[in-house]
Formats: structure tokens, C-alpha cells, sequence
């Protein structure tokens, strides 16, 4: 039985996660809300700390670190940069020295917003070249992570959709307006390689049972803009196309810099089995849930 230690389990992706591979065991961190819908038991650990960090890993000792936490939201990081720094640099890289003295693979969560958006469809190779401040934070994470073990793993993880029960998402936003008869406003310049997110747990579950190291992209198959997406989201969904309306990114004022297609190539994964549905498939999945 592997026993995997997950971090930031409290967030969208951690309570995502519906089940569980045979063979593996979850124990998830979370800093101060209790996830009750994340399939493993959760203790409370602030990752700033790093002494309560050490001992609750050394209690724990588990095979695998997959490090989910970090202050994910791009306006929120640009308006306090000092916390992102601290959060996604400081403590991941905290997170990395302790695992590499236990010898413990630890599997880093980057994002596709490391890269600038002018050379889409970004492998594993790119260079990184970040607009924004949590994309800045994570590029230099990653390669803290990278240089800390050779065991070490970094997940480029794209904009993922779900329908959440405690976190909020840009999907289930538009939920919400759609059900009221309210409009949304998507851009028509912004692409990315959007996943369903139980779709990138079968990626990260893939990357632990066959001990990958190195970079990998869990991206999507289609490339798309957001107002296509919220198109067809809301055709699969049951709302009219007309509660969906057209704006480009310089229209809505925003702290951090919007890159404009960070779409990632997923080859590398698909070859080691990574299968991502289509939009399409994974949201008539999503509307059985509605």
C-alpha cells in the first residue's frame, strides 16, 4: 500500500477526487477549512510553517508528496506578491528540501501560466516566460523543485472545469448566472487546453504508478477559447447560447496580465497512457451531477 501525501486537499482539485486506484492510500493537508468531501483523512498543516511541516512529514513518512497548495489565484497573487512568494515559492521549496532528506518523491502542481502565450502549443521543453506574478512564482518553483532530487516531478497542470461542492470555479459561476437567466461574458481571445479535472487525476494517479520524474503536461485535447467553451457548456448544460456574450481580455480590467493562448501539447502523457475526454463527453458527465 502506497501512502501519498497530499497537499492543498481542501481546494477545487482536492475535493474532485472521487476515488481512489487499489493499492494507495490518501492522507490529505489543509490549512484551515477541513475538506469533508476529499476521499482520505486531513490534518490541518500551515505550509508556512515550516517546523510543523517537518514533524507532521516525519509522523507521516508517506511514499509520495503531491503538492496541490499554493495561492492560486492570478489578481490575487499580482495584489500580494509578498504571500504568493511566500506560499508558492518559499514553501514549496521548503516542502522539496525536507521530502529529498526522506527520499520522498514529491510531484510539484505548476500551471500552463508560466509561459507568455506567443508560441502555443507549448511540450515540455518551452521555455517558460511568465506574464504574471503566480505564473513568475511558479516558474521559479519549478525549477527549486527540480534542483532539490532527481525524483522530483513537475505537473503543468491547464485551466481544469468541474462542478465543485465547496470551492468556486469559473464553471460553476456560470452556472449560477445561467440557472437566474443572467449573462456571462467570456473572451474570444484567450485558448487554452482546458481538462476535466477528474481527468487529471487519472494523469496524476498515472504519473505515481509509474514513478515518473521530470515535466509533464496534463493538458486537455481541444484548444479553445473561453467563449467557445462557454458555448458549448452551455448547450451540453441545458441554457441558451444568448446568456453567453463575446468580450475580449482588454475589455474587463484584471491585476495580472492575461497571456493569450498557453495552449500545452499533452503528447508526452498521452503516450504513457493519459486519455482526457472531450469537452463534449465530460460535460454531459458534469450534468448527470447537476
Amino acid at each position: 500500500m502506497k501512502k501519498i501525501l497530499v497537499t492543498g486537499a481542501s481546494g477545487f482539485v482536492g475535493e474532485s477526487l472521487r476515488s481512489v486506484p487499489k493499492g494507495l492510500e490518501l492522507i490529505g493537508w489543509h490549512y484551515s477549512n477541513a475538506n469533508t468531501f476529499f476521499v482520505g483523512k486531513t490534518w490541518p498543516c500551515n505550509l508556512l510553517d515550516g517546523r510543523e511541516v517537518e514533524r507532521k512529514l516525519a509522523t507521516i513518512r508517506p511514499d509520495f508528496i503531491l503538492h496541490l497548495g499554493a495561492l492560486s489565484s492570478p489578481n490575487t497573487c499580482e495584489l500580494k506578491p509578498d504571500l504568493s512568494y511566500a506560499l508558492n515559492v518559499e514553501a514549496s521549496d521548503c516542502l522539496a528540501k525536507l521530502a529529498c532528506s526522506l527520499d520522498i518523491p514529491l510531484i510539484f502542481a505548476s500551471t500552463d501560466l508560466v509561459f507568455d502565450g506567443e508560441n502555443a502549443f507549448y511540450d515540455e521543453t518551452a521555455p517558460t516566460n511568465p506574464l504574471m506574478v503566480y505564473g513568475r512564482h511558479k516558474a521559479v518553483a519549478e525549477r527549486l523543485v527540480l534542483n532539490r532530487s532527481s525524483l522530483n516531478t513537475v505537473v503543468r497542470l491547464p485551466l481544469m472545469y468541474g462542478l465543485p461542492m465547496l470551492n468556486d470555479n469559473f464553471l460553476k459561476s456560470w452556472i449560477a448566472a445561467w440557472g437566474k437567466g443572467e449573462c456571462i461574458k467570456a473572451f474570444t481571445d484567450e485558448y487554452r487546453t482546458a481538462a476535466f479535472v477528474e481527468d487529471v487525476w487519472s494523469g496524476l494517479f498515472l504519473i505515481i504508478e509509474k514513478e515518473l520524474n521530470g515535466v509533464w503536461h496534463l493538458g486537455g485535447n481541444e484548444r479553445m477559447s473561453r467563449y467557445d467553451f462557454a458555448l458549448k457548456a452551455a448547450s451540453v448544460l441545458g441554457y441558451s447560447g444568448a446568456l453567453v456574450r463575446p468580450v475580449q481580455q482588454e475589455a474587463v480590467k484584471m491585476a495580472a496580465a492575461r497571456p493569450r493562448d498557453v495552449s500545452m501539447n499533452n503528447q508526452k502523457m498521452r503516450s504513457v497512457g493519459y486519455v482526457p475526454r472531450g469537452l463534449e463527453e465530460a460535460l454531459q458527465r458534469i450534468r448527470q451531477g447537476l
